[in-house]
């Protein structure tokens, strides 16, 4: 995760907030690489090849340019997903069950 202070994640979770979005993580750029090498390898192949070796790991050289960078990875918030309620739902006697699932 980084040596990112609590005040940092906070800032960046309050904007993620204040645009619509939920805050996921803050990583930096090498560790979010190396932590996702499978899908991002060919991109930075195409890319930038200078900065990978044959196995498509990161030079050591580039760890001082890609480690001044840092990855801010939010999401929109699922709209499906209801909270909890906060009273449960009582039966009411009105109606009955049996008849709500018979199958006709």
């Amino acid at each position: 995760m980084g040596c990112y202070s609590m005040g940092t994640r906070w800032l960046y979770a309050k904007l993620a907030w204040e645009g619509g979005l939920e805050y996921v993580e803050i990583q930096n750029l090498t560790e979010f690489y190396d932590d996702n090498r499978a899908q991002l390898a060919g991109l930075l192949t195409n890319y930038a090849p200078n900065l990978l070796d044959t196995r498509g790991r990161l030079l050591p050289r580039s760890y001082d340019v890609l480690g001044l960078y840092t990855t801010f990875i939010v999401q929109k918030p699922d709209p499906d997903i209801t909270p909890p309620m906060a009273t449960p739902i009582l039966q009411d006697a009105s109606y009955n069950l049996d008849e709500l699932l018979q199958v006709c």
